[in-house]
């Protein structure tokens, strides 16, 4: 995640190995190599991105001697070269109030609705200028986290950490988790895997079975389309 100098960057996390902090990190260090940028923190709620804002403060702190307040009524704060590091709750109408971000972060971003992903965030980086990094475990195959994790037509920087290779869980305690919480719950916030519902009736992976690129089509298209870039 620190080394990566991508516009896009899309992190699979298990949950409770570091990603948060890792992020925090990562925000401190751009605003503090780019004067006057705007760093956004987003989350599914006021207190998810104010939680990740308290450790990107706590990063600070310890660089910098003194931060000021970043806007009246928002949630962050602003550096000596003008650098701002502002908290907000993803939706429509907190994140239409900033513009040209140079980096946004959107922490849970399984769980951030996809019309505000794809009508509120998208567009604040369409020009080319920003970054935008999400952090996540899966909830499921569905949801724009889980389409851009898959998908492979726009370049993404893909970063994967379970709970096995973190290190930070023994063995006796994933077996705990996995015997408390139940197969698909574990499978989703241990082993990043985006598990079907257990009552669900047609699995993703079923679906994605019945595909087959051997196939011709019957009418194929005259023309193809075209991705603007």
């Amino acid at each position: 995640m620190l080394d990566s100098r991508a516009d896009r960057t899309i992190v699979c996390a298990a949950r409770q190995t570091g990603k948060s902090t890792i992020a925090a990190i990562k925000a401190v260090y751009e605003a503090m190599t780019h004067d006057n940028a705007l760093i956004l923190l987003a989350g599914p709620s006021a207190r998810q991105s104010s939680l990740l804002c308290d450790k990107a403060r706590e990063f600070a702190r310890k660089v910098v001697d003194k931060l000021a307040p970043a806007d009246k009524n928002c949630d962050g704060f602003k550096l000596p070269n003008g650098s701002r590091i502002v908290a907000i709750p993803a939706t429509p109408d907190t994140i239409r109030g900033f513009s040209d971000p140079h980096l946004v972060i959107i922490d849970d971003a399984a769980l951030v609705a996809d019309d505000v992903y794809q009508e509120a965030l998208l567009p604040m980086i369409a020009t080319g200028k920003g970054s935008i990094m999400l952090l996540s475990a899966p909830i499921g195959p569905k949801g724009f986290f889980f389409h851009v994790w898959h998908e492979d037509f726009v370049p993404w920087y893909h970063v994967m950490q379970t709970a096995m290779e973190s290190g930070r869980f023994g063995f006796d305690a994933l077996t705990k988790a996995r015997l408390e919480m139940g197969d698909v719950p574990f499978r989703r916030a241990f082993r990043c895997e985006f598990a079907d519902d257990p009552d669900c009736f047609v699995s993703w992976e079923l679906v994605q079975e019945a595909f087959s690129d051997d196939i011709k089509p019957l009418f194929p298209d005259d023309e193809e389309t075209e991705i603007p870039r």
